[in-house]
């Protein structure tokens, strides 16, 4: 299983390496061989991948020079040949006007999502699904608009993490899963989504997000 991560609030890129390296340690029978990061760097979104490794030599060196208040990081399984260039998060948009966009599920019936003249890059039924969101999405009521998209939609796994220059949303939305989608680690001035607690941050209090809870972190960029 791939796995999503989104971080807001203060921290340093090597809090979000270490959680990444923490979640694949607690999955030992699979392995990742690329990951994707999106995040927030002024007024826009600014996009990092790994490219393919050998599974189990997944590196984040690249990451050392990222400095941000939010992001969103993806860490995909290892995948055949005929599978590459799949690889989230899927990114929609430039600059202010980016999104970024993580699903951790998968969409069963594709054809019935609206996408509107929004052309996908590849086959994913995720990325159809993405721009399915993008269509419906409103940015001054992200929250309730999200609510709309995804109780219109008879999909059962639909936990999403949705970046934009200036919002985080979260959907843990798996309708009926015997397991939370994501967990939420808060601490007073850090919040991290993952699909399970990360045992380290024992400074982070951890919550099972429930079924069909969408919620918005809103990012204060500071005027300099």
């Amino acid at each position: 299983m791939d796995i999503s991560i989104a971080i807001a609030g203060r921290f340093g890129i090597d809090l979000l390496v270490r959680t990444a390296k923490e979640l694949m340690g607690l999955n030992p029978g699979r392995s990742y061989d690329s990951w994707g990061l999106a995040y927030c760097y002024g007024n826009r979104l600014e996009v990092a991948r790994s490219g393919a490794a050998s599974p189990g030599r997944l590196e984040f060196d690249t990451l050392a020079e990222v400095k941000t208040d939010m992001a969103i990081l993806y860490l995909n399984e290892a995948k055949t040949d005929e599978s590459r260039g799949l690889e989230q998060p899927f990114v929609h948009g430039r600059g202010p006007r980016a999104w970024a966009f993580c699903h951790q599920g998968k969409i069963q019936h594709p054809e019935r999502l609206r996408i509107e003249n929004r052309i996908p890059d590849g086959p994913s039924s995720s990325e159809r699904y993405f721009l399915h969101v993008l269509a419906e999405f409103d940015i001054d009521d992200p929250v309730e608009s999200m609510v709309r998209i995804q109780s219109g939609l008879d999909e059962p796994e639909q936990n999403l993490l949705l970046l934009g220059a200036d919002v985080l949303v979260v959907s843990s939305w798996e309708q009926g899963g015997d397991h939370p989608g994501f967990w939420l680690g808060q601490g007073e001035l850090l919040r991290v989504v993952s699909p399970s607690p990360v045992p380290s941050f024992k400074e982070l209090d951890w919550e099972p997000i429930p079924d069909r809870t969408v919620f918005a972190i809103t990012r204060f960029r500071r005027v300099v």
